[in-house]
């Protein structure tokens, strides 16, 4: 069991109410300070989950280049793009990726 002690003696396992209210409160207070380029138009809840889930999903990519299996499959425009977006969230370095990449290229010449 993941838990840890808090003063009083109260356990707080995580993935428990009180460990998903925590995390809400240090979310909202810090989310648009993490993540500047984060979209103004969706709330910090909805930006949580599109980063989860969207991050879950490059990270599913990232480990299957890894392990050497193929991505031939996957839409990787869409893969692109999606890390693209979770970059500029954070930072400017997005722009710099762009100017640097050739996936796209690549991926319009492609038979």
């Amino acid at each position: 069991m993941n838990e840890r002690q808090v003063p009083g003696g109260v356990g707080i396992t995580q993935g428990s109410p009180c460990a998903r209210d925590a995390l809400s409160r240090i979310w909202n207070a810090h989310f648009r300070k993490c993540f500047p380029g984060a979209p103004l138009g969706q709330s910090i809840p909805q930006c949580r989950a599109t980063a989860y889930a969207d991050l879950q999903i490059i990270r599913r990519l990232r480990n299957r280049i890894a392990h050497h299996e193929p991505i031939f499959s996957r839409n990787i425009a869409d893969d692109y793009q999606r890390l693209h977006d979770m970059i500029a969230w954070r930072s400017q370095a997005a722009a710099w990726m762009d100017r640097k990449q050739a996936v796209l290229t690549l991926l319009a010449v492609k038979p």
